[in-house]
C-alpha cells in the first residue's frame, strides 16, 4: 500500500546557514521524516553564503528536496507559487 505524505514541510532561505542548520536539524531530531509520511523542502533563493554545501552535506544523511534559484528572486512569492507545485503532502 502507498502511504499518502501528510504533511510538506517547506523552508525558503536566502543567506541563512546557521538558522538553516538550526531547523534541518531540529526536523531530524523531531523523527518526522522516518516514517515518509512527512516531506522537507528547503527553497534557497540564490544563496552566497555556504548555504549550498550545508545542503548538500545534510542530504548526504537527510532525505529532502532541494530547489535552488541560482539568483535571488527578490521575494517569496515566486518561491511560495513553486512550494505549491512541488509538495506533495495534504
Amino acid at each position: 500500500m502507498l502511504l499518502t505524505m501528510l504533511l510538506s514541510l517547506c523552508i525558503l532561505t536566502y543567506n541563512r546557514q546557521t538558522l538553516l542548520s538550526k531547523a534541518i536539524e531540529s526536523v531530524s531530531m523531531s523523527n518526522v521524516l522516518e516514517h515518509n509520511r512527512v516531506e522537507l523542502i528547503i527553497l534557497d533563493n540564490g544563496s552566497q553564503d555556504q548555504t549550498p554545501n550545508l545542503l548538500r552535506e545534510f542530504q548526504s544523511k537527510l532525505s529532502f528536496k532541494v530547489v535552488r534559484e541560482e539568483v535571488n528572486m527578490r521575494g517569496s512569492l515566486r518561491f511560495q507559487q513553486l512550494a505549491r507545485v512541488i509538495v506533495t503532502g495534504k
